[in-house]
């Protein structure tokens, strides 16, 4: 019997390992094509709380295009901001809330919203098409994982408790 309890909690720790793995919320993707016109830009709004997966393809192989990123202070500032990718037909990667500074000290270090900024100044002077695909990262809940992670581990604890307070009589 004790064999088949240490099997259970067993399986009950890997269950427990296992939702650390899952997201909760849902996963915001924003997706457009438009085109782009020489020296022009254009500004895709997102609230990401911790990630985004970004990729972008331009229809003009003449035409290289800059992604930027600005907190909503910065941008509507027109000051301070990240180059994501620059002077690429065709790029992807992740961006973290982590890599932005701010441009206003009155502001947060890593608040949303934020704005991806797609640039054409390419010395071509030609228009592209770009498509673009931003995967905003799901809204975890606050500590979830703290949480599960101390239940594990007072779980693995008391058995171990258990066990030597049994040895003992």
């Amino acid at each position: 019997m004790q064999k088949k309890a240490y099997i259970y909690f067993i399986l009950s720790v890997i269950g427990f390992l296992f939702l650390l793995t899952i997201p909760y919320g849902e996963c915001t993707v924003v997706s457009d094509t438009f085109v782009l016109e020489y020296n022009e830009e254009e500004a895709v709004l997102i609230h990401p709380q911790l990630n985004v997966d970004w990729s972008f393809t331009g229809s003009n192989p003449n035409v290289n295009i800059t992604l930027h990123s600005y907190s909503q202070s910065c941008y509507l500032a027109h000051s301070w901001h990240r180059v994501v990718s620059e002077d690429h037909l065709s790029d992807s990667g992740s961006w973290s809330v982590y890599m932005h500074s701010v441009c206003d000290p009155s502001e947060e270090d890593n608040v949303p919203p934020f704005y991806f900024v797609f640039l054409n100044e390419d010395p071509d002077q030609e228009n592209t098409t770009v498509t673009y695909n931003l995967d905003v990262d799901p809204i975890s809940i606050p500590g979830y994982n703290g949480i599960i992670i101390i239940s594990s581990l007072a779980m693995v604890a008391i058995v171990a408790l258990k066990k030597k307070y049994k040895s003992k009589f």
